[in-house]
Formats: structure tokens, C-alpha cells, sequence
């Protein structure tokens, strides 16, 4: 009876993801402005269940056509609705080099972060109110300025947001402000801020005084920081203040990123998104809601590179233990000895990771994936370095059982691994 329970609880947690959905065009309305904020849903199958859902917040001067698609086609793949909309005001109507304009609604002089804080609790009221949602979990990514407004809402929503991605986020928009100008009366009637997008005195009025970092600890929830090292509008210090600030943030550089991400730099920031919603229960194959994590590896938890995490399921006729690792985690190289028998099998159930013998490459695994270790033979497994990663690890019996640990696989050669 035990060993069919805990097949049953394998096959319950190798649920496939999805993977088709179809763009639709989408408007919602501000009924405290009146301006109609027009935007596109990316929208997976359903199959009748409830999905979860992503707001993205765009950048300043900027629309929902402009670096978004990435991310709606990315996620709407994993079973996950993404709702993309240009604030009332966001952007220009139309832009010099010839790309899209701002389809929503109002002047970029009518526009402040508040303004887009106010747009953003209208869709976030609006899509709760959509049958399909999830509304236990719904997110927020929002990118530079949209960061800074997805900050301020999710600090006045936190009871309704269940996640929070922030990208670049320009948390930088006081201090520049008082760079600008030694009061906010200097400011002329309408202003070319920063020579390209034409603001009027409610843009600094609005954040003059504005402590963003003190809405940081409204928002208990788990947040992903991404920020470039390349960023030349938003310098990285300010996201690296954002994660001491909240109570439970996860940050990242994203290698070679500027202000916004595209091809490699975009692939690196979609790996820790999708762990990210992996890890929050967003997507399929997220970390399994049927067998738990368990608790800090006390066992041999120094051997590990990162944070793991132990829940027996069996310690009678042979030691079977869920094994979680966190995303970038891995284990030492490491021998099971045995006279006689002996060995381990690794079943992947969440996540994706790696296992590697000595002398072979690596190998990828991913939920299903079985792995039989024979005794006496070293080898390592853990996560991939954008994933979160589950695996059942059953020790099988054997006579003068034992295990070694030979330090760790060079970091530099973990790294190639993709």
C-alpha cells in the first residue's frame, strides 16, 4: 500500500504545462478618469480551470507593444494569462522612429506615477472581475517607471497581489526630480523630461516628496528583483536597496543587461521569472503542492552550494526522502559505497536540474525523469541555475552502505551548464 501511495503521489506531481493560448485585444476602463486603457491578453487554454494572471506595468514614455510580446508569449506558454495595456497618458501618440505609439487614452502632461498607480488598481479591479481568473494569484511585472508604480500598488493591494516582478525598476525618480530642480514650482508648465517626453508639473509634484522604499515592507510576499549591470538609466544600487528593503525579496544581475532586456539578456531574465512563478505555485510544475518541502537539511545540508530542503517519506524498509533545492543549488561530488547492493534512483518531480557521473556530461532532468545510480560510482545533482528543483531520492539497501563527499564541481564548469 505504500509503495502505490507513493506512485500515486509521483504521477500527481508530473502534470504537463500548457502550451496553447491566442492573443486577444483587450480594453479596460478607468471609471475614476474616464480614460480607456487599451491593451492585449495573452490568454491559454483553459480547459475550464482558472489561471493564473500577470499585469505588466511598461516603462515610461513607452506601450504594451515595446519589449512586452517576450514576455506575454513566454508565459501565456506556460499556462500562464498575461494582460499587457499602455497607461492613459504612458507614451507618445506616435514616436520618431516610426514604432507603435500609446493607444490608451490622455496626454503625457496629464501623466505621473500616481496617475499609472491609479491605471493599474483600475485593471487590477477589472481582471478580477474576469471569469477565468485565478484571482488568488495574480501578479504584478512592472519595468522601470512601471516598477515604481507596481511597487506603490502592490504596498496598497497586497491582500489581492500574489506576486510581484520587478524589472530595472526605476526607483530613482525622486532623487532625479531634486536634480532637476532645487523646488517643484521650477518646474515650467509642460517640461521635456530628459529631453525626450514631455511631462507638466503633476510628474514632480506627485513624487517630490515620495518615499518609495518605505511602502517595501507593506508587501510581505516573496519579490524577484532583475536588474542589468549595464544599466546606464537606473543605477543597480537602487534595486540592491529594494531587496534589503522588502521582507522577502529575491534579486539578480542579469549579465550584460541594460535598461531592458532582449535576446541572451532577456533568456536570463525569463529563467528567473518562470522559476520565480514556478516556486510562487503560478505555473505547472512548480514546486509539488502534494508531497511538502520539508524542512532545512540539517542532514547534510554543508553540502549543498545553496539551500536544500528534506521530507521523509520513508525511513522503514528503504530511506525515501523528497529532495528540494533552490534555484542554483547543487550537491558535492559524492560516492554511495556499498559491498553488496547499495546505490540510489533520483525521480525528478518539479523543476528542472541536473545529474552528472564521472567521466559523462551532464544530464538534464525534468519532472518524470528517472535516474538509476549504481553503488561505488561518483556523481552530483541539483538545480539548474534558473530553476528551483524536486527530485524523490530512494536509497536502495545494500551491505556496508556508506557515503563520501569530494567537494564541489568548479563553479566556472556549473555555470556552462544551460
Amino acid at each position: 500500500m505504500r509503495k502505490i501511495l507513493l506512485c500515486m503521489l509521483i504521477l500527481a506531481c508530473l502534470a504537463g504545462s500548457a502550451s496553447g493560448y491566442q492573443m486577444v485585444n483587450t480594453n479596460v476602463l478607468n471609471r475614476s478618469t474616464g480614460k480607456t486603457l487599451r491593451g492585449l491578453l495573452y490568454m491559454p487554454e483553459t480547459h475550464g480551470e482558472k489561471l493564473p494572471l500577470a499585469i505588466c506595468a511598461h516603462e515610461l514614455g513607452s506601450n504594451h507593444r515595446r519589449g512586452w510580446p517576450q514576455y506575454g508569449e513566454a508565459l501565456a506558454a506556460e499556462g500562464i494569462a498575461v494582460y499587457t495595456f499602455d497607461f492613459a497618458g504612458g507614451g507618445p501618440k506616435s514616436r520618431a522612429d516610426g514604432t507603435p505609439g500609446s493607444l490608451s487614452d490622455g496626454d503625457t502632461t496629464e501623466m505621473s506615477v500616481m496617475t499609472e498607480v491609479r491605471d493599474l488598481e483600475a485593471v487590477l479591479e477589472a481582471v478580477r472581475s474576469w471569469d477565468f481568473v485565478d484571482t488568488n494569484r495574480i501578479a504584478l511585472i512592472g519595468g522601470s517607471q512601471g516598477g515604481a508604480v507596481s511597487v506603490i500598488a502592490a504596498s496598497r493591494h497586497a491582500d489581492e497581489i500574489a506576486g510581484l516582478v520587478l524589472l530595472y525598476p526605476a526607483l530613482v525618480i525622486t532623487d532625479d526630480l531634486h536634480k532637476k530642480f532645487s523646488r517643484p514650482e521650477d518646474c515650467p508648465e509642460v517640461y521635456s523630461y530628459n529631453g525626450w517626453l514631455d511631462v507638466s508639473p503633476v510628474y514632480v509634484n506627485d513624487m517630490w516628496d515620495y518615499d518609495i522604499y518605505a511602502d517595501m515592507p507593506k508587501y510581505e510576499k516573496p519579490v524577484l528583483i532583475l536588474h542589468g549591470d549595464k544599466d546606464f538609466i537606473v543605477p543597480i544600487e537602487y534595486s540592491r536597496r529594494a531587496a534589503s528593503a522588502y521582507p522577502d525579496s529575491e534579486f539578480h544581475v542579469i549579465d550584460g543587461g541594460d535598461h531592458g532586456f532582449r535576446g541572451e539578456t532577456f533568456r536570463q531574465a525569463i529563467g528567473y521569472i518562470k522559476s520565480y512563478f514556478r516556486k510562487e505555485g503560478f505555473m505547472p510544475g512548480g514546486l509539488s503542492k502534494v508531497i511538502p518541502v520539508g524542512t532545512p537539511n540539517t542532514i547534510a545540508g554543508e553540502h549543498f552550494t545553496g539551500k536544500s530542503f528534506l521530507y521523509p517519506l520513508s525511513t522503514q524498509q528503504a530511506g525515501v526522502f523528497n529532495v528540494t533545492f533552490e534555484a542554483g543549488s547543487y550537491n558535492e561530488w559524492h560516492t554511495h559505497f556499498a559491498s553488496k547492493g547499495g546505490g540510489q534512483i533520483l525521480i525528478a518531480i518539479a523543476g528542472r536540474g541536473w545529474y552528472q557521473e564521472e567521466g559523462k556530461p551532464a544530464q538534464e532532468l525534468n519532472p518524470g525523469d528517472v535516474v538509476n545510480i549504481p553503488a561505488n560510482v561518483r556523481h552530483w545533482h541539483g538545480a539548474a541555475k534558473d530553476s528551483w528543483f524536486q527530485h524523490v531520492a530512494l536509497e536502495v539497501p545494500g551491505e556496508d552502505t556508506h557515503t563520501e563527499w569530494h567537494g564541489f564541481l568548479a563553479p566556472e564548469e556549473y555555470a556552462k551548464l544551460k
